[in-house]
């Protein structure tokens, strides 16, 4: 029998490293190498009644929550990286399995199923989407929704858990949805869904084809008549938001910008605008 430290070259402290080091390179977590979605979108592009419909999903378990301490997690992740990569004493592949473990374990603490696509929700930048794929890999599909910009900040202008963003913070976080459509378009990871098609039946089943498509899992109709029977945020935040009348309504906020909003919204957005093929109005 070799006593603990008589190998040569490693004594009682090498050998306790060399220990740790390999069980933490195997203590990952349950879900570590399953497959997961990531869906995401400015606030107000239609997000949570996605994610509600997607919760119906006999195939998917996920988060029934908003994510957004993965967003900061993913932020720090790239800030680490790329600002702090002297001060990382371990490998480039060790920090990122730390950083997947992270995640995990915040938001599926108790998760076992293998079978489903593990679905979380949260907010992405191109910085964040760049690490979820370095983290995630092959095994993460990214979806991201956007609405007409005129609709999104003025919808969200109305709205009390946005009232510490000004008309031009509201604006700058629309227009950044361009920025990371553009940087993701090509990944074949990536698919892009728009709010307007959730509006008329005919092409709400074909965005749900081929969003079930994308994430590999069965068409189920549920999901879609879920969608046609609360066409608007299922929150139900205020009286508004139960009236279809409601949708039109926001179509015509843009008159309803002062000369100084307007303004400040073309300076702003008119390219993301003309990226995602909305018009603003005269």
């Amino acid at each position: 029998m070799v006593s603990v430290g008589s190998k040569k070259g490693i004594g009682p402290v090498g050998l306790l490293k060399s220990t740790n080091s390999y069980l933490r390179s195997k203590l990952n977590h349950n879900l570590y190498d399953s497959k997961f979605c990531v869906v995401s979108g400015i606030g107000r592009s239609g997000t949570t009644i996605l994610r509600k419909s997607l919760e119906i999903h006999s195939e998917i378990h996920s988060t029934e929550t908003e994510n957004n301490l993965v967003y900061d997690l993913l932020e720090a992740l790239d800030m680490s990286i790329n600002r702090r990569s002297k001060s990382i004493k371990t490998s480039n592949d060790q920090h990122l399995r730390l950083f997947k473990n992270l995640i995990l374990d915040t938001t599926f603490p108790e998760a076992n199923s293998h079978s489903k696509i593990n679905t979380l929700f949260c907010d992405l930048r191109i910085e964040s989407f760049k690490q979820l794929l370095n983290i995630f890999g092959d095994n993460c599909k990214i979806v991201y929704i956007v609405r007409n910009g005129v609709e999104v900040v003025a919808s969200r202008m109305t709205k009390p858990q946005f009232k510490h963003f000004t008309f031009e913070d509201n604006c700058k976080i629309w227009a950044q949805s361009m920025n990371v459509v553009k940087s993701a378009l090509d990944s074949q990871h990536f698919l892009l869904l728009r709010h307007e098609n959730m509006l008329n039946g005919e092409d709400l089943t074909v965005m749900y084809e081929m969003l079930f498509k994308h994430l590999k899992v069965s068409f189920q109709l549920d999901c879609v008549e879920f969608v046609n029977e609360n066409f608007c945020h299922p929150t139900k935040l205020n009286s508004e938001d139960k009236q279809i009348k409601s949708l039109v309504n926001r179509k015509n906020r843009w008159s309803k910008f002062n000369e100084k909003d307007k303004e400040t919204f073309m300076d702003i957005c008119a390219d993301a605008m003309d990226y995602f093929g909305y018009t603003i109005p005269n």
